[in-house]
């Protein structure tokens, strides 16, 4: 387990007032299997998905009720409407699309033009946890999984986008 490993569990735990045990930590290898560790550490076990299903009901209203949770992000967005997006969901819409040194240099794992609307907004909801609720306390799963993403996305450099709940923590966000 690398140094940045180590200083990330160390965030965790001190974000939720938690401890893991080594035998915990060595099982764990993906960004879900962090949320779902600590959400039966702090006794959490509602599904319920209150952000993520008012933000899908934004994007319908923005770009249509045909729009599907599958559906390629890149389908919906030009390189010029990510204001108008931000501004229309009140909320700050990260552009990799046009960054050359994602695009030139392939670092991300998740391919520009393969992200799915639900990815997107994932990654939308993890850099805007901190101002939709309480970051403190928690009240699902889901909840959970965003702070894990928010606090990854504050430790280490890499597109938010990337952060998945199926995204390995070594592989695909290369966090050694």
């Amino acid at each position: 387990m690398g140094l940045d490993t180590v200083e990330l569990i160390m965030e965790f735990e001190n974000h939720f007032n938690i401890h893991f045990k080594d035998k915990e930590i060595q099982k764990i290898s993906r960004v879900g299997e962090v949320s779902n560790l600590i959400c039966q550490m702090i006794n959490i076990h509602s599904e319920n998905k209150d952000e993520f299903d008012s933000l899908y009901v934004s994007f319908q209203n923005y770009f249509g009720n045909n729009i599907q949770l599958n559906d390629k992000i890149s389908n919906y967005l030009e390189v010029n409407n990510y204001k108008d997006l931000s501004d229309y969901l009140n909320l700050k819409v990260k552009n990799y699309s046009n960054i050359l040194k994602y695009v030139f240099l392939d670092h991300h794992f998740i391919k520009w033009k393969e992200l799915t609307v639900e990815e997107f907004i994932n990654g939308i909801l993890i850099r805007n946890c901190k101002h939709l609720f309480d970051n403190n306390s928690p009240k699902t799963i889901y909840q959970v999984y965003l702070i894990v993403g928010n606090i990854i996305l504050d430790r280490i450099d890499c597109p938010v986008y990337d952060i998945q709940s199926y995204a390995s923590i070594t592989k695909d966000l290369r966090i050694d």
